[in-house]
């Protein structure tokens, strides 16, 4: 049941209407520190298989979270700060370059 709380915390998190789409990128990121503290812990050590469940987990963060997720969340002023990869960069400025009118 530990092993599914935190998802169920960011569900239920999700189907509020204070939530914004520049909160997606932490929601998939506070399940991995979740499960990260439970396997650090040891007590499920024997139940559950953790590199598959990191591999599974950022596959779907990979399917579910948007350019507009990133970009959302690098330009939220109230956002904490979050580690983005250079391709995470790429995308942001991808998606403002494709999305913002041209200077004249």
């Amino acid at each position: 049941m530990a092993v599914i709380e935190p998802i169920e915390k960011v569900q239920s998190a999700s189907e509020s209407d204070r939530l914004h789409v520049g909160q997606t990128l932490w929601n998939w990121r506070q399940i991995q520190q979740a499960w990260r503290a439970l396997e650090a812990g040891g007590e499920y050590s024997f139940e559950v298989d953790w590199p598959v469940l990191f591999v599974t987990l950022t596959n779907r963060e990979v399917k579910q979270t948007l350019d507009i997720h990133l970009t959302a969340r690098a330009l939220d002023p109230s956002a904490r700060s979050i580690d983005l990869s250079i391709n995470h960069l790429i995308q942001i400025e991808t998606f403002l370059q494709r999305y913002t009118p041209p200077d004249d």
